[in-house]
């Protein structure tokens, strides 16, 4: 349940961002370059535990650009590594 709610309350984020007219926001499996378009908040609540099940398939590196090179957005939450399936898996940071 909780799992449900927040993953509806990152939609509403997201989709509220939308509405609004702002920039193209990042959604999981999206271009990895939509990341810079996050809020701190909205990157925590992207990367919580509670959406591992979108980790394996995070994001896309578009053009000459590699899953690493996309890491910086992350804001030291963890790293972007190719997932083998022109994609990047988001490993959280070990503490």
């Amino acid at each position: 349940m909780l799992r449900k709610i927040f993953s509806f309350m990152t939609l509403a984020l997201i989709v509220s961002a939308s509405a609004q007219g702002q920039a193209k926001r990042f959604s999981y499996g999206t271009d990895c370059s939509l990341l810079a378009n996050l809020s701190h908040a909205e990157l925590v609540a992207t990367v919580h535990p509670l959406n591992a099940e979108n980790f394996e398939r995070f994001c896309v590196a578009r053009g000459v650009y590699s899953c690493a090179d996309y890491t910086a957005l992350l804001d030291g939450l963890g790293e972007l590594e190719d997932n083998g399936d022109m994609g990047c898996r988001y490993t959280p940071v070990s503490h």
